[in-house]
């Protein structure tokens, strides 16, 4: 009777524990999209989409945390989306640099509203000399 017990509370912690697990990561994954497969999709939760920053479209206003701009996907360079962010600007910011942005995208409006946009440095991607 008491091994039946013990058997039934591990049997209850382990499924709390895998809840507990689920719960949390939940929130924290997010699907990555390059951008001509996310608009083939439109998923509507949040995604990272990566793309390549549109030269001339960055527009930054420090006062109101006010950062705009429009990605494109490389191979596919018809398609396009407008980038809000109410983040700081990343310094490294920059025309037809790579970029990986998180958040939910407005199909709609053709908007995806960032959460995070991460820059990737080509510096650190050139092979050395």
């Amino acid at each position: 009777m008491k091994e039946n017990r013990v058997y039934f509370i591990s049997f209850v912690g382990v499924l709390l524990l895998g809840a507990l697990i689920y719960a949390m990561t939940r929130n924290t994954s997010v699907y990555y999209y390059e951008l001509a497969e996310a608009a083939q999709d439109k998923p509507m939760q949040e995604v990272r989409v990566g793309a390549q920053v549109v030269p001339g479209s960055i527009s930054y206003h420090p006062e109101k945390f006010l950062l705009t701009f429009e990605i494109y996907d490389p191979k596919a360079p018809e398609k396009m989306l407008k980038v809000v962010s109410r983040e700081p600007r990343p310094d490294n910011l920059m025309d037809d640099v790579m970029v990986l942005v998180r958040g939910k995208v407005d199909w709609e409006q053709g908007v995806l509203n960032a959460r995070e946009v991460l820059v990737k440095c080509p510096s650190r991607y050139e092979p050395p000399k």
